[in-house]
């Protein structure tokens, strides 16, 4: 009956010991995991000014635009492939917290007012144009942590570079000698690359600035004059953004 007794005095000494020791392991683990693991998904909005010129190659009539300058807005749709992140798989080895994803869309007028219209090399009249511009991009993006702390272990500022493929749903109505047919749509694959530095508010918030190329070469078929206008587009813009992280 002592030995018994002996033994549940033991047993109950242990677990008043161990039970608060796990506890307070835990609760450190816990703490510990909370200050290395970061968000993973951001949503984000900007809003932006650029200039865009306009060249065209067509063999019979060559349209060409002076530079204009235009403003816009967008948003981002994002994920970093971040090993501690919130959404994070057990598989992402360390290095893929440098890479990410995102697509982005935005919208913008397409204007150039001042277009000189060229035949063979022989300039013809001046005429202007005037459309819209929506751009769905989807990216492959690349950043650098720096200033990192304990609530942005990757770090408070983060410099990212990104490239990929965008779908580009634009429409132009030209007037060129007084002429217009009304405005005539397109659906293009073009290029666009961004380089941008993203700064950390909050351990949610972030806000960046960012410089943004892009490039896509239309379509516009004009029936009644039997002219297909191809103008070979780039568009410089920055952009200021505010960006949520989950």
């Amino acid at each position: 009956m002592n030995k018994l007794k002996m033994i549940s005095t033991a047993v109950l000494l242990a677990a008043s010991i161990l039970v608060p020791t796990m506890a307070l392991a835990q609760a450190e683990v816990s703490t510990q995991r909370q200050q290395v693991t970061e968000p993973s998904v951001f949503v984000e909005g900007y809003w932006g000014a650029g200039a865009s010129s306009v060249t065209n190659n067509n063999s019979t009539l060559s349209i060409t635009g002076s530079y204009y300058i235009y403003f816009y807005g967008g948003g981002k749709l994002g994920y970093w492939f971040t090993p501690q992140g919130t959404y994070a798989a057990s598989w992402y080895p360390e290095w893929m917290k440098y890479f990410g994803v995102y697509t982005d869309l935005s919208y913008q007028t397409l204007n150039h007012p001042n277009n000189v219209v060229t035949s063979a090399g022989t300039p013809l009249t001046t005429g202007s144009s005037f459309g819209y511009l929506w751009t769905w991009s989807f990216m492959l993006a690349g950043r650098f942590g720096l200033m990192p702390d304990d609530e942005v272990p990757f770090g408070r500022l983060q410099p990212y570079a990104a490239v990929g493929p965008g779908i580009f749903f634009s429409g132009q109505d030209y007037n060129i000698g007084g002429f217009t047919q009304g405005t005539k749509g397109s659906t293009d694959v073009g290029l666009v690359v961004e380089a941008g530095l993203r700064y950390f508010l909050a351990k949610n918030i972030s806000a960046e600035a960012s410089f943004k190329y892009r490039y896509f070469a239309p379509s516009y078929n004009f029936s009644p004059f039997g002219t297909n206008i191809q103008p070979q587009t780039n568009l410089f813009s920055g952009q200021l953004g505010l960006a949520y992280h989950f």
